[in-house]
């Protein structure tokens, strides 16, 4: 080998150890910047880690204060089982707060009040198995861009999270509204319309099946008038696909009270009803068994259903809603999610009436579905 040989294989080892030490180096900075990138992810939530795994909490507000715990994967309000308890709220709530972030610390302030965390519009406390407890406070007052305040401990951050809408709630806002079962003609058996003072109406599906838009065959008969069902008459198909129409669309606005006693009952009218439906239908329910190891498996099974709603007193106060509760069992004895849980409701006036004036002359074209 000659010397400039030589010279060049110095030179490209020179080159390849600077390359390699390069590349030792860059590899050591993305560690780095990994490791801080990791850092900066475990720092970036208002809460710690172990808080973020909520399983208790309490809300205090102005107007009320209410404890969840979780168990099986389910919230219920502690000290209450008569609480229907909406797990969908409360799951959205818990990840509200797990997921609030730090937008940024405020470590120079002369008082609280200048972020009305003073007088905060809602507390938060989330409890550990230790009793061990975190303060979270919100305030209700909106900074620039869309942020809010919150303090936890002594700290005090800015967070876009919007949890704070959770103060404006009533205690009502947490309960549970009953799912509407889907009351499709080819599933239902029989549905009775008992109005106060009036008819008392059955009917019973026929031969031909309900298609879109139309409810199939019905045939009613009056109980009330002393008829049987040997004495069943043919329901005029309009007036069928209106009282579906009326049925399927029914809803309950929002809870009004629960745990109802027999004297509010009596005050919301729904002790001595204006109208009580009453739908028997087939469908589905879910039951919780627990197996031989102590887990519990959620098993869909069919059931019959008898589902009852009833109709109360116009709400004065409201524009154009009446009371309205229900109830809801079936042949396997589920919790079933159709059931009112003991809640009243408001429900539309244009629902209310409808049932109300039901008469046999609804159902027979006599007084058919022109307006």
């Amino acid at each position: 080998m000659n010397k400039k040989q030589v010279k060049i294989l110095v030179v490209f080892l020179a080159l390849l150890t600077a390359g390699i030490i390069a590349l030792v180096v860059l590899n050591k900075d993305d560690k780095k910047e990994e490791s801080s990138s990791e850092e900066n992810t475990e720092t970036e939530y208002i809460l710690s880690e172990e808080f973020r795994k909520i399983k208790d909490f309490t809300v205090r507000t102005k107007t009320y204060e209410i404890d969840f715990h979780l168990y099986n994967d389910k919230w219920i309000k502690n000290c209450d089982e008569a609480f229907p308890v909406d797990n969908e709220k409360i799951s959205l709530f818990a990840s509200m707060l797990k997921e609030m972030k730090k937008l940024r610390e405020i470590k120079d302030y002369d008082t609280l009040d200048d972020f009305k965390l003073s007088d905060p519009a809602m507390t938060v406390d989330i409890e550990l198995s230790n009793d061990d407890v975190c303060r979270v406070k919100f305030s209700d007052y909106e900074g620039n861009s869309n942020v809010y305040y919150v303090m936890v401990g002594e700290n005090v951050y800015l967070t876009d999270s919007t949890i704070y809408k959770f103060a404006k709630y009533t205690l009502l806002d947490y309960c549970a509204i009953p799912e509407m079962p889907e009351f499709t003609p080819g599933s239902i058996k029989s549905i009775t319309v008992d109005v106060k003072n009036g008819n008392k109406i059955e009917l019973v599906p026929g031969e031909k099946k309900a298609t879109e838009g139309d409810a199939g065959e019905w045939y009613y008969y009056v109980i009330s008038d002393g008829e049987t069902v040997n004495d069943k008459k043919l329901c005029d198909q309009g007036d069928a696909n209106v009282f579906f129409n009326y049925l399927t669309e029914l809803t309950y606005n929002r809870v009004l009270d629960y745990n109802v006693s027999d004297q509010r009952k009596a005050f919301y009218g729904t002790a001595v009803p204006e109208t009580v439906v009453t739908i028997q239908f087939k469908g589905y329910t879910s039951v919780t068994n627990e197996t031989d190891a102590g887990q519990n498996v959620d098993q869909m099974l069919d059931a019959d259903f008898t589902y009852k709603f009833l109709i109360g007193n116009e709400i004065k106060e409201s524009d154009g809603e009446y009371y309205i509760t229900n109830t809801c069992v079936d042949s396997v004895a589920s919790d079933n999610i159709f059931d009112g849980k003991n809640c009243m409701f408001a429900t539309n006036s244009y629902y209310a009436k409808f049932f109300i004036g039901l008469t046999k002359d609804s159902l027979n074209g006599v007084n058919s579905s022109k307006d």
